[in-house]
């Protein structure tokens, strides 16, 4: 999740009455549960409902049971990072793990940035829920769905856009000495340091009062530090991906915690490496049919250069809505991301 507002720029495309349900999942973003009473975001401009988040999501699993959805979607932050600083991070995540289980039905889950903030990226790689078999211990993997839907197979990339982050669990305020040399963090810091002038002189500032985003046009409004990046290997990884499934015929979907396209949310919510991902995405035109994200709790949709739908889901946690969450319908003729509570509804024609 960001700290503040995210942009909405919404554009819909009329509804329209669908043949028969081919292929039907669940979805939904930023939980964020704890054992706390309601709470406010980083510049207390908005409420944040704790324990409601658990009470939003057993109300999702009891509408995905009755829609009968084949699979479920957890786009990240299903736990909030609070928990780690109390000890309190494994409880939390039995109980939304245990809402989930409910469904009877398997669910994909995808690494936010309050995952980094409650668990290491190792234990993190040693869950089956984010790091599935066949993964090879990676928090970014792929899996295909069965059947097809207007005439092609389809896959599910499930991207990890902090899968280099400078975020510790251990040392959530970044304070203590000697500061942390471990790669997957420098490699960020570094990169936070040499675009934002805000978190200079180093990362023991970050979190003592001063405004990230000061001053920053938009080209470098996404050099905050709850963002993180793909990294190169994941960059490649997903280039052979889309690759492979363009050669096979496949329609793919793309699941990501952040944004890869500030249309879709705005321009401080998007992976620090969100454009090198988005030109891999727009590699074999006609792939990837939409981008599905978290993070920006207020939301979003837009459309790329290249066509591409991106929808970002409200987070559950700063609804004050009954439920916020969603069910994807794909048919012959679309791709129909249908919102429950207030969560905006979506309908994307398919091309033959």
């Amino acid at each position: 999740m960001r700290a503040g507002k995210a942009r909405n720029r919404s554009v819909r495309y009329t509804p329209y009455p669908s043949r028969r349900p081919m292929l039907k999942f669940g979805v939904i973003a930023d939980v964020q549960y704890a054992d706390e009473d309601d709470g406010a975001n980083f510049d207390k401009s908005r409420t944040r409902y704790y324990r409601d988040g658990l009470r939003k999501l057993r109300r999702a699993v009891d509408w995905w049971k009755r829609e009968g959805v084949s699979f479920a979607l957890d786009l990240g932050d299903v736990i909030d990072g609070g928990n780690g600083a109390k000890g309190e991070q494994d409880g939390a995540l039995r109980a939304v793990l245990a809402a989930f289980d409910e469904l009877g039905k398997p669910v994909t889950h995808v690494v936010g940035n309050h995952e980094r903030m409650n668990f290491s990226k190792a234990a993190l790689s040693q869950r089956k829920e984010w790091s599935p078999e066949g993964a090879g211990g990676r928090l970014y993997h792929s899996w295909c769905l069965p059947g097809k839907v207007a005439g092609s197979a389809w896959k599910v990339l499930v991207l990890n856009a902090y899968e280099h982050a400078a975020i510790r669990h251990d040392d959530p305020m970044l304070r203590k000495l000697p500061l942390c040399s471990e790669p997957d963090y420098t490699i960020c810091r570094d990169l936070l340091l040499s675009r934002n002038p805000n978190l200079a002189p180093d990362e023991r500032a970050w979190y003592s009062g001063v405004y990230w985003g000061s001053g920053l046009a938009d080209s470098d409004a996404r050099f905050l530090p709850y963002n993180g990046m793909f990294g190169a290997e994941q960059l490649r990884w997903a280039r052979a991906e889309i690759r492979e499934s363009s050669e096979a015929g496949q329609r793919v979907v793309v699941a990501s915690h952040t944004p890869v396209f500030p249309g879709s949310s705005g321009p401080a919510d998007v992976a620090l490496d969100a454009p090198e991902m988005l030109r891999v995405l727009h590699e074999c035109p006609g792939t990837v049919c939409a981008v599905l994200c978290g993070h920006a709790h207020d939301g979003g949709f837009g459309v790329d250069g290249e066509g591409i739908p991106h929808i970002t889901m409200r987070g559950a946690i700063e609804s004050d809505a009954e439920d916020c969450c969603a069910i994807v319908t794909i048919t012959d003729e679309a791709f129909s991301f249908v919102g429950k509570g207030n969560q905006p509804s979506h309908v994307i024609p398919l091309k033959p």
